[in-house]
């Protein structure tokens, strides 16, 4: 009797209690996101388990993480303040979405997030009571910036003694996070290590083949790299991963994660570790379903192949990334011409000479390459931060030379490689070897249909190198001509006292030169290479002084000081190392970013491309590398100008960005399948086309918007 009486003073107090009750915090805006505490129920009953939500709708374009926030990121953090004897559970996520940032993958959610979060509460508390849930909430919120933003709430519940209420005024909020969260998996996995790389081998052929694996350990697997899809010969879905920074081969823990699969549908596996399942073989190329853009060469007869080199390599006299060396041509020439028109034609043929030599070395060593298996293009060799630091040690010693610390020889002719001897032959041979490692970064306009059919494997060899012979012709045309033809030298300015003032003034295009290679070394190994590099600048600068202090009868100490001092120099370059992506920091460098997820440029992989087209989505390929002063030139007057930005969120187009500053197998196969073998190359896909539309190297604002016309 005295139980049904004291539950039905409860069942009339409750309600009322309820009222007073708040079952929902406060809204606490920060800067960029509105957070609120929920409860999903009116009431607690001893015992009892109670959802609660935390929900936050961010600022549009801004974004906050999952458990595992990718690349760069931190995962919501909840610091509980309960009462005796209540537990919180931890959150639980729903399922994440991929956010490129630049070359980075970070795992979050847009525009609004809710975690959901259980809480007992314990045996012993009496119905009619008051009950305080409190939390400290940390997060971080990122755009193209990251903030880091905190919150506390708080909220009463009446305790009941049976059961409480749903809160009707949330229902409809927890269903859609629940219906966000990932389902239990209905079938097996395993974990498998083969040669030193992690899988997913997935026991049932039903999930499909275009998946996704948000592994739940930060660090287990590389966000940014393309997770490889692969089949057993019994058919199960296999996926491969890169491994991250704290990937153990030896470990026998179990792997949580989310698998996302192409029907929208996610669930939550556990993959216990196994052994690794025998694989079906990979298709042959052409039957791969990578895009039929395989190599072409647009049937051109080999003529025109070698014609297209040929104006090609004239063309890129004029391109950027020749420039530097343009002034040192220019006054060589000059001084060549005083000498008399055998000399000029000597000094002609030899720099030619120095010319094809060079574009020999550097085709016959590509091709020997290739052929024993590397997968390397054009400018290759600027895709080592060791080999750009050496680069940066010979074009600041080039500087120091025109400005006067030291002279090498007595000709100007000498000065584009610091070598000369009488008369000034070494000097024109070694220019123009320096024009060509100057020139290799680019691919300039006509070139990629040459470069890619001379590197294809499909190629004779001697063909190939023909291509690159013919290109460093046209490479050496324009000074060829001159050498050649005195009366057009006399057009050229006389030589005088002007030309030391001239020679000093052309270490600045030098130093101007050593600016850019800084930031190429600074993308492909870190911040931290600018005190590797900015130390063996400064002991080379101490050794070109004490060679010109022994030039200057100094003596023979300061000849031993210049020699260890270089010596210094040099050791300090090849200490530099390529880091990875993920070691290099999380700042991005989107350009202009909008409220548009096509407008943010997304990090290039085939399968991204496949999934977008297969969407229905345009897609626009933007194969770069920071070395490529053509690509950094197309940076700057077109694709980061803000008509431009606002073009590609207008007509909806995925912005994909193939980065090859550093050495990338993947990418080097891509632009092979395009018939091309270096950068740039601007790619576009239209809504439902079959094939590419592959842009010219050198892009305008009217061309991108005739381009995307159409949409």
């Amino acid at each position: 009797m005295k139980k049904t009486i004291l539950s039905f003073i409860i069942a009339l107090i409750v309600p009322w209690l309820s009222m007073a009750a708040a079952q929902e915090s406060a809204s606490v805006q920060t800067d960029y996101a509105v957070s609120q505490l929920i409860a999903e129920k009116t009431s607690i009953a001893p015992g009892e388990t109670v959802t609660f939500l935390l929900d936050q709708k961010m600022k549009k374009g801004w974004h906050v993480y999952w458990k595992n926030p990718g690349d760069s990121g931190l995962p919501l953090a909840l610091a509980w303040t309960l009462p005796e004897g209540f537990v919180a559970g931890e959150p639980a996520y729903p399922v994440p979405e991929l956010i490129p940032v630049d070359i980075f993958v970070n795992y979050g959610f847009k525009d609004r997030a809710g975690f959901l979060i259980d809480i007992t509460a314990p045996e012993n508390i009496t119905p009619g009571e008051m009950v305080a849930i409190k939390v400290k909430a940390d997060w971080l919120i990122c755009e193209l910036i990251c903030v880091p933003e905190f919150a506390e709430f708080d909220l009463t519940l009446p305790v009941s003694d049976g059961p409480g209420a749903k809160n009707s005024k949330w229902a409809m909020r927890f269903r859609d996070v629940r219906a966000a969260m990932p389902a239990p998996a209905d079938f097996e996995a395993v974990w498998f290590i083969e040669d030193g790389k992690p899988g997913l081998h997935i026991k049932d052929q039903r999930v499909g083949d275009q998946l996704y694996f948000f592994v739940e350990a930060i660090n287990l697997v590389e966000p940014s790299a393309p997770q490889i899809f692969r089949r057993t010969i019994g058919g199960d879905p296999v996926l491969q991963f890169k491994p991250g920074f704290d990937f153990d081969a030896t470990s026998t823990e179990p792997v949580s994660g989310v698998l996302q699969m192409a029907s929208g549908k996610a669930v939550q596996l556990v993959a216990k570790p196994g052994p690794a399942p025998e694989l079906a073989p990979l298709p042959a190329p052409e039957n791969s379903a990578s895009e039929k853009a395989s190599v072409k060469f647009g049937g051109l007869a080999l003529w025109s192949i070698l014609l297209l080199a040929f104006f090609g390599g004239v063309i890129l006299n004029v391109m950027p990334c020749v420039f530097p060396v343009i002034f040192i041509k220019a006054a060589s020439l000059a001084k060549s011409a005083e000498a008399g028109a055998a000399t000029l034609r000597r000094h002609g043929l030899i720099y030619t000479g120095g010319i094809l030599v060079a574009f020999a070395a550097i085709a016959g060593l590509l091709l020997i390459l290739r052929a024993g298996g590397a997968e390397l293009g054009w400018g290759f060799q600027l895709q080592s931060p060791m080999a750009n630091m050496i680069f940066a040690l010979i074009i600041f010693l080039i500087g120091l030379n025109l400005a006067g610390l030291f002279e090498i020889g007595t000709s100007l002719q000498g000065v584009g490689a610091g070598l000369a001897s009488k008369g000034g032959n070494k000097g024109s041979f070694f220019t123009g070897l320096l024009v060509v490692a100057v020139a290799a970064p680019c691919i300039g306009p006509l070139l990629g249909l040459p470069v890619g059919y001379a590197l294809s494997a499909s190629t004779a060899p001697l063909m190939g190198l023909a291509v690159f012979l013919v290109m460093g012709l046209g490479l050496a045309l324009p000074y060829l001509l001159l050498s050649l033809m005195p009366g057009l030298a006399k057009l050229l300015p006389r030589p005088g006292p002007w030309m030391q003032s001239f020679k000093q003034f052309l270490s600045f295009a030098m130093f101007a030169t050593l600016i850019w290679l800084a930031w190429v070394i600074i993308g492909q190994a870190g911040e931290d290479a600018v005190v590797l590099l900015g130390s063996a600048l400064v002991l080379a600068a101490m050794a070109a002084w004490s060679y010109g202090k022994s030039q200057r009868g100094g003596g023979r100490l300061w000849l031993v000081l210049a020699a260890i001092t270089m010596g210094l120099s040099l050791w300090g370059a090849v200490q530099v190392k390529t880091q990875p992506m993920m070691a290099r920091g999380a700042s991005a460098e989107i350009g202009q970013a909008t409220d548009s997820e096509f407008s943010v440029k997304t990090p290039w992989s085939q399968e991204k491309v496949s999934e977008l087209r297969e969407a229905g989505v345009p897609v626009f390929i933007d194969f770069t590398a920071k070395w490529c002063v053509t690509c950094q030139v197309n940076e700057v007057t077109v694709l980061n100008r803000r008509e431009i930005v606002q073009l590609f969120e207008d007509k909806g187009v995925a912005f994909l960005v193939a980065d090859w500053t550093s050495y990338d197998p993947e990418i080097t196969r891509a632009l092979e399948s395009y018939g091309r073998s270096g950068v740039p190359l601007y790619v576009y896909y239209a809504p439902g086309a079959k094939e590419p539309q592959i842009l010219p190297q050198i892009l305008s604002i009217d061309l991108m918007k005739k381009t995307f016309a159409a949409l």
